[in-house]
């Protein structure tokens, strides 16, 4: 197989390769054809008709399922759980890796003129180029210092941090993170605003960093957070990055109420 080939698609093709040698070997016994993956996604885009990827390999898979059962022979296709020492899909297994291999001396099919480039490997190829072209303009522009103490990689999608709060801390979280709530470096910039000094020694510019990391009013749940990821020093690096550190996060600001409308009136 080509190099333009995801394995989904390889597991796909498989299937289809199987099917063609079962029919080879039908008799007027054979009402039942069994064959076995340990691909779920390949299992359920057979059952699809979308015009997604690999819809010419389903659709023939599809046809073929067809003309075997009017001819009275039930195609059954099943998922089995890989690495868990089934010996049938333990030897398929090795068998592809000796294929797979470089400097292979037995006698393998080349099957690569059967199949066109995938589109599951032109979408993520497209989706690599993309990122990497955003990550280097990201890397490129002048950022001011707050942005640059922030771990910040390009992705095509947003983790899934498995993170419950409530709104108010969300809404907290992500404001602090943007530098954009009820806290006096942002609102300095309103005219009901002289000041952006913190009333904790009313020196200190009251922004995201100092309230996360150094206001002296907060200092038992500095010590809280330090205690729970085990580390002596707090970042706004380590604090927003990672999910036990936006937890720890979400805890503190659960406590303590900060950059809300109250809290800063208060």
């Amino acid at each position: 197989m080509n190099t333009t080939l995801e394995a989904y698609d390889i597991e796909l093709f498989a299937i289809l390769k199987s099917l063609q040698q079962a029919k080879q070997n039908i008799n007027s016994f054979i009402k039942n054809i069994w064959i076995f993956s340990d691909n779920q996604a390949a299992i359920h885009r057979i059952c699809k008709n979308s015009k997604s990827s690999d819809q010419k390999i389903s659709y023939k898979i599809q046809l073929k399922a067809e003309a075997l059962f009017s001819q009275n022979i039930q195609l059954h296709i099943c998922w089995v759980s890989d690495h868990v020492n089934i010996y049938d899909n333990e030897q398929a297994d090795k068998a592809a890796k000796i294929a797979a291999a470089a400097n292979y001396n037995y006698d393998v099919i080349n099957c690569s003129n059967e199949i066109g480039i995938s589109l599951t490997y032109l979408k993520r190829k497209t989706k690599e180029s993309l990122l990497k072209s955003w990550q280097n303009h990201y890397n490129a522009v002048k950022k001011d210092a707050y942005y640059q103490n922030l771990h910040t990689q390009s992705a095509w999608k947003s983790l899934n941090l498995q993170l419950k709060a409530t709104r108010i801390v969300w809404f907290s979280y992500i404001q602090l993170k943007l530098e954009h709530d009820y806290f006096k470096s942002y609102l300095k910039k309103l005219s009901d605003y002289d000041s952006d000094k913190c009333d904790c020694n009313n020196s200190s510019i009251q922004s995201s960093a100092h309230l996360l990391l150094s206001c002296s009013k907060y200092a038992a749940q500095y010590s809280k957070i330090k205690d729970k990821l085990k580390t002596s020093n707090l970042s706004l690096k380590l604090l927003l990055t990672t999910r036990d550190e936006i937890q720890a996060v979400f805890d503190f600001l659960k406590e303590s109420e900060i950059v809300r409308r109250n809290w800063i009136s208060n």
